[in-house]
């Protein structure tokens, strides 16, 4: 699993996350350094994991 998250940190594609057709990268070969691939990503699985919890309290 480590060699996976590892290659994909370095070579993943970018993706449209937020359905404005403007791909989001995070991978260190499209220009992002360790800080930036981290953090993308990371917020990315935050508003995923709490998209229900959060939609719920601004009702």
């Amino acid at each position: 699993a480590t060699s996976v998250f590892i290659i994909g940190f370095i070579a993943a594609p970018p993706v449209d996350i937020d359905g404005i057709r403007e791909p989001v990268s995070g991978s260190l070969l499209y220009g992002n350094n360790i800080i930036s691939g981290a953090i993308v990503p990371t917020s990315a699985a935050i508003g995923m994991h709490f998209y229900h919890y959060l939609g719920s309290c601004f009702r």
